[in-house]
């Protein structure tokens, strides 16, 4: 895929137009790898603190629609969130850009592609008795988001999910970002609390 194809698929004409959360959540859904090179000339014309603003509000509504009781893997979006967000917004040289453009298309391939949650119906026994199928994480967190539809409900292992690393380097951003929480922001993550809190 080169550029042309990626702005054809994002129904935008330039990297000047990715400023709206449909932008980000077609890149981050995407079906299809996407080449860092590719992704690095997206982002080179790109308004990239408007980037890291649609990461954040792409991210803050996936961690809306996240089980109540999955405090890992909530945590873990948050730090994606956090460090993916930080990073665009402090990019000032060249090398940086190509950093941030192979650190995406990573995220992006654990979320759509490679990650691997289990998931069994409730009412069939679950995931201990029941049928357990796999789906990615995106496709996990977008079932459960049917179930507030009135979906069958489901339950789910989120475990083999939880080795993905952000890169050390893009770590150091997320420690910017914390700075930048929001009060709301604060209390959503205490909501949440450190994993011990009862339900």
């Amino acid at each position: 895929m080169d550029l042309k194809e990626l702005l054809e698929y994002l129904d935008i004409d330039s990297p000047e137009d990715l400023e709206y959360f449909e932008n980000m959540a077609d890149l981050m859904e995407s079906d299809e790898e996407i080449p860092v090179e590719t992704l690095k000339d997206l982002f080179s014309d790109a308004d990239m603190e408007q980037v890291s603003a649609i990461i954040t509000e792409y991210f803050d509504d996936v961690l809306e629609h996240v089980p109540d009781r999955e405090t890992e893997i909530y945590s873990l979006l948050n730090t994606v969130r956090l460090s993916l967000a930080g990073m665009a917004k402090n990019i000032d040289e060249d090398d940086e850009l190509f950093s941030f453009a192979e650190e995406f298309e990573r995220v992006h391939q654990w979320y759509a592609l490679d990650s691997a949650v289990k998931c069994a119906k409730v009412e069939e026994g679950g995931i201990d008795g029941g049928a357990v199928s796999e789906m990615t994480l995106r496709d996990a967190l977008a079932t459960y988001r049917m179930e507030k539809l009135g979906e069958e409900e489901n339950e789910y292992d989120f475990e083999e999910c939880l080795d993905f690393e952000m890169d050390e380097y893009t770590m150091t951003f997320a420690e910017l970002m914390e700075d930048e929480l929001d009060p709301d922001e604060e209390s959503r993550e205490d909501d949440y609390g450190d994993g011990d809190q009862e339900y």
